[in-house]
Order: structure tokens, then sequence, then C-alpha cells
């Protein structure tokens, strides 16, 4: 099944981060940022398991 999603959507991943973190008039610091967001680590999680 696997093969036939990943033919129809590609091989890519679905969640596209834009770090919305670091904008904005309460934009984080870049020291803040140095990792991932826990949403950014668990879509990253979940698209390995799939």
């Amino acid at each position: 099944m696997l093969d036939v999603v990943e033919a129809i959507a590609g091989t890519e991943s679905v969640f596209r981060c834009t770090e919305v973190r670091k904008r904005g008039p309460m934009a984080a610091p870049p020291e803040r940022c140095t990792i991932s967001c826990p949403i950014a680590r668990v879509m990253a999680a979940a698209d390995a398991a799939w």
C-alpha cells in the first residue's frame, strides 16, 4: 500500500514547517529556536512511521 501512496503523493513529507515561531510581532529569538518545535518533531515522527 505504501508503494501506491508514494506513487500518487510522492515520497516528500506532507508537513511543511514554516517556522511561524520565528516570525511576527511575538517572534521567538533565534537562540530559542535551535531545535525543531514540538509540532515539527511529532509530524516528522508520524511521517517516518508511515
